[in-house]
């Protein structure tokens, strides 16, 4: 089998991936292709793509609805078929990840969400038992620590 990048909505990838798994265990025409389609992963950090293994393109395509001359509707949230992936590329993106990966000490980063959201800090400790750092506010008049700030709730700048 080969692998695929599928483009999904940010954020739809799992409803996605459950949208495929009903159509190929469903009664309709598409239960006659779950033998084409196999395994699927939505890889954390790659928000917005999911990889989905199957035979040929075509199966994969027409399972998500994007053949036009199909009768079946388009999966909610598919954009397109990006192409092939290798093997080998298929298998790093498939392993968890750490928060902490490529994050280093006096790296300037950019919070993502919370009442810090789109402040700028830099990186002081970082923790990779459980995914934590410390931070201290870049834009302020006077330093200000904030400890276990989690990972993935900021990014390089």
């Amino acid at each position: 089998m080969k692998t695929y990048i599928v483009k999904t909505k940010i954020g739809a990838e799992e409803k996605v991936m459950a949208e495929i798994i009903a159509r190929l265990n469903g009664a309709g025409s598409m239960r006659k292709k779950i033998d084409y389609i196999g395994k699927m992963v939505a890889p954390t950090h790659l928000k917005g793509y999911i990889l989905v293994e199957a035979i040929e393109i075509y199966y994969l395509e027409e399972v998500l609805g994007l053949i036009a001359s199909s009768h079946i509707l388009t999966i909610k949230g598919v954009k397109e078929v990006v192409g092939e992936i290798s093997p080998e590329e298929a298998q790093v993106h498939s392993e968890p990840r750490k928060a902490t990966n490529g994050l280093e000490i006096g790296m300037i980063v950019s919070f993502l969400s919370g009442a810090w959201k789109g402040d700028e800090a830099i990186i002081t400790c970082i923790n990779g038992e459980d995914e934590s750092i410390t931070v201290e506010l870049w834009s302020c008049h006077f330093p200000i620590l904030l400890e276990n700030v989690r990972a993935d709730s900021v990014r390089a700048t």
